[in-house]
């Protein structure tokens, strides 16, 4: 999942979700005035409608997941546990992540 999804407040994938059902309404709107239209202008709304629904889709399923917690980064053994230090360590180790002590001393 794309980063920063999960970690937006739920107004702001709320209002994600809204603007991807304004965009596929956009689509919906556009439909009728494509069938009357023709040649390059045909073409053109085409094109827009195409990429509207695909930002649209894209907007409304990634705002979803992420408040739904569908596909979550955050499982339990990445979690941080302030009582074993160790385990931390190894994670930030597994992960490429340095402490500031690692980073001081070389």
């Amino acid at each position: 999942m794309l980063k920063g999804w999960n970690n937006a407040p739920k107004a702001s994938l709320t209002i994600r979700m809204l603007i991807g059902a304004y965009l596929l309404y956009i689509d919906y709107q556009i439909f009728g005035d494509v069938m009357a239209r023709e040649g390059a202008s045909k073409i053109v709304m085409i094109t827009f409608m195409v990429f509207f629904a695909i930002v649209g889709v894209f907007l409304i399923i990634m705002s979803l997941k992420a408040l739904t917690g569908a596909g979550s980064d955050k499982s339990d053994e990445k979690r941080s546990d302030p009582a074993d230090p160790e385990k931390n360590q190894r994670q930030k180790n597994q992960s490429g992540m340095e402490s500031d002590d690692d980073f001081l001393s070389k």
